[in-house]
């Protein structure tokens, strides 16, 4: 992991609080709302920073996890993965690119987030209130390159608002703008519109 990545959650009808919980504790109850959460829409924006160099990219996208659809508007590209075909539109070369990919490839899924982070991360409790449980994760194993990471989130709804890490001297922040549990949408929704005017490569054929 070689960003700082910022994730915020809205997610509703959870359990109370609970107090004094350790690191695991907190991670074991967030795994459970996203592993018992069905079809998960999710619209964000990503910030991407990079240091050395002083430039910044944004781009931003939504998915919906359990239908495996997908859009992404990256600085230089669009990516829309309509559940059949990956289509890559590149608006500089005038060119749209029709591809197969594998169904694995969602930009992010919460469940194996918190799964990973429970085999692989130890941690602590750095701050718990009313507003705020602020949980600081480091690697089991010292070798496995993941850098430590803090994740903070509230306590009550558990909805989650910051995860961070740094590395390499990226720094990419992910701001979660809108996230709904048990959503229907239309697949039409992540249909891909061909551009007038540009080149259709088919790399299924």
């Amino acid at each position: 992991m070689k960003k700082l990545i910022l994730f915020a959650f809205v997610l509703t009808g959870l359990p109370g609080i609970v107090r004094g919980a350790t690191a695991g504790a907190w991670l074991s109850k967030l795994y459970q709302h996203y592993n018992d959460a069905e079809r998960l829409y999710v619209r964000f924006e990503q910030k991407t920073l990079h240091t050395v160099f002083k430039k910044s990219e944004t781009h931003r996208g939504e998915f919906w996890a359990d239908e495996h659809r997908w859009r992404l508007a990256l600085p230089n590209r669009v990516e829309v993965y309509d559940g059949a075909y990956l289509w890559v539109y590149r608006p500089s070369d005038k060119e749209v690119q029709k591809q197969k990919t594998a169904r694995a490839e969602i930009p992010f899924r919460p469940k194996e987030v918190l799964d990973k982070l429970i085999k692989d991360f130890k941690g602590e409790v750095v701050r718990e209130n009313a507003r705020t449980v602020v949980l600081r994760l480091v690697p089991k194993a010292r070798d496995s390159g993941n850098p430590p990471l803090l994740l903070s989130f509230h306590p009550r709804s558990y909805l989650i608002h910051t995860m961070s890490w740094e590395e390499a001297g990226d720094s990419v922040t992910v701001k979660f703008l809108r996230t709904a549990r048990n959503l229907k949408i239309s697949p039409k929704k992540f249909s891909f519109e061909i551009p007038a005017g540009v080149k259709v490569t088919d790399l299924t054929l």
